[in-house]
């Protein structure tokens, strides 16, 4: 399919590869006083909750420093894991990208951009793990939280239609998909420029669908 279901969007460059990001996680995790894989996500949240007496400078600034390692903790481990799923490592991929899509939920709120994305990525990987049932209820909690924040024709937006359609084929629901596919190729053609890859992508996944449908 023309679009690569697992090409995600991440929040920043990703570095040299899996081996860099692994470490950059290591190193935030012992600047959260991190020790050992399964304490990582506790000691996220942890650092997020860090309070002193209200109204202290000294206590203000803590929780402000605390909050700016949580908020690069659960970005890499986004990167972290859009890496593993292009090495298709999809298992270790999901794991990562759950503790991501949580810590970004807690401390930047359900439908901010950046959970979205997280949201989308872990989706991604569950598709890999053909795991459809899971990845259909996030795809459309994605696309439905997308169309409330975004504008018509924003790219986000029309990747979080994308991605839902594509889980719809995946599964055999061709006919179900293809309302969407369908509104997501018009908008493109609405308001992407001509000559755009991704209108070309939207217009793809369309005929996919009906060549689908007729099977």
């Amino acid at each position: 399919m023309g679009r690569d279901r697992h090409a995600c969007i991440a929040r920043e460059p990703l570095g040299d590869g899996v081996e860099h990001r692994r470490r950059h996680v290591d190193a935030e995790g012992r600047a959260l006083g991190v020790r050992g894989e399964d304490q990582r996500a506790q000691a996220a949240v942890a650092a997020a909750e860090v309070e002193d007496a209200p109204g202290q400078a000294t206590g203000e600034i803590a929780y402000e420093h605390a909050l700016a390692l949580r908020r690069d903790y659960v970005d890499v481990m986004n990167n972290l894991g859009v890496l593993l799923m292009a090495k298709d490592s999809f298992s270790e991929a999901e794991e990562v990208l759950r503790r991501s899509a949580n810590g970004r939920e807690r401390l930047l709120g359900k439908e901010h951009p950046d959970t979205l994305t997280s949201l989308g990525n872990l989706s991604a990987a569950l598709g890999g793990l053909h795991q459809y049932a899971e990845a259909e209820v996030l795809d459309r909690r994605v696309l439905e939280a997308r169309r409330r924040i975004g504008k018509p024709g924003d790219r986000a937006t029309l990747l979080a239609g994308y991605n839902l359609a594509v889980n719809l084929v995946n599964q055999g629901k061709a006919r179900r998909a293809l309302p969407l596919a369908r509104e997501i190729a018009k908008e493109a053609e609405q308001y992407l420029p001509e000559g755009d890859s991704e209108r070309e992508d939207y217009a793809n996944l369309l005929r996919i669908v009906l060549e689908q449908q007729k099977k």
